[in-house]
């Protein structure tokens, strides 16, 4: 199988316990769930609608605001956010609108299906904790590309894998079954340089920044 990444022939690995088939990738350091694996709309929508998050939980809350101060008031050059994968409750838009004053726009496959995100440009653009449910992320940061403006952040928060294939089968986010796909900072550090990208910050855990770079 070529890798949804970068595009290079991935090996597979068997689950030594589920016998779970994932593909993984050296080049780029990604690991992927086989398609046969991949949930169905149906089961996605069932799994997100369970989500208990809301604005009464303050760890939860706590959670967002120190994302928030990590991976965008340091570096945003602007107010202009583009939420990506609000879910059904969007703390973090709530948060973003009236803590700190940003305009956000929101959307999500499930919950915010309105694409008229897709008519404005931005100066931020979050993806928290969705990244590791798209089957399709090279698609989707092309079309954050054509949003962002220049000097603009692209914020992520998802969990990056452990170093070894060992560690990797025995890690609880693969058991999420509405997770596909598991990256790595090597991993992203190929994306960056795939889309001219300037990586501001991680904290080499679940936190990256990228900025799109000034044209030449």
């Amino acid at each position: 199988m070529q890798c949804i990444i970068c595009g290079e022939e991935s090996t597979e690995l068997i689950h030594p316990k589920t016998n779970n088939l994932f593909h993984y990738c050296q080049n780029c350091d990604c690991y992927v769930k086989d398609e046969s694996m991949f949930p169905s709309n149906e089961t996605e929508l069932d799994v997100y609608s369970k989500h208990q998050n809301s604005l009464g939980q303050k760890d939860y809350v706590d959670y967002l605001v120190d994302f928030i101060h990590k991976a965008i008031l340091p570096y945003h050059r602007g107010y202009k956010l583009l939420e990506f994968g609000s879910g059904p409750t969007p703390v973090l838009s709530h948060i973003l609108k009236h803590r700190y004053q940003f305009e956000v726009e929101k959307f999500d496959k499930h919950f915010e299906k309105d694409k008229q995100y897709l008519e404005h440009c931005y100066d931020v653009i979050s993806c928290t904790e969705v990244l590791e449910h798209i089957a399709n992320p090279m698609e989707i940061f092309k079309e954050w590309l054509t949003l962002l403006k220049e000097n603009g952040i692209i914020s992520i928060m998802t969990l990056f894998h452990p170093s070894s294939n060992q560690e990797f089968f025995d890690w609880w986010y693969i058991r999420d079954r509405t997770h596909v796909i598991f990256f790595s900072e090597r991993t992203f550090e190929w994306i960056a340089d795939k889309f001219g990208l300037e990586i501001e910050f991680t904290d080499h855990l679940r936190i990256i920044v990228f900025k799109k770079r000034k044209k030449d």
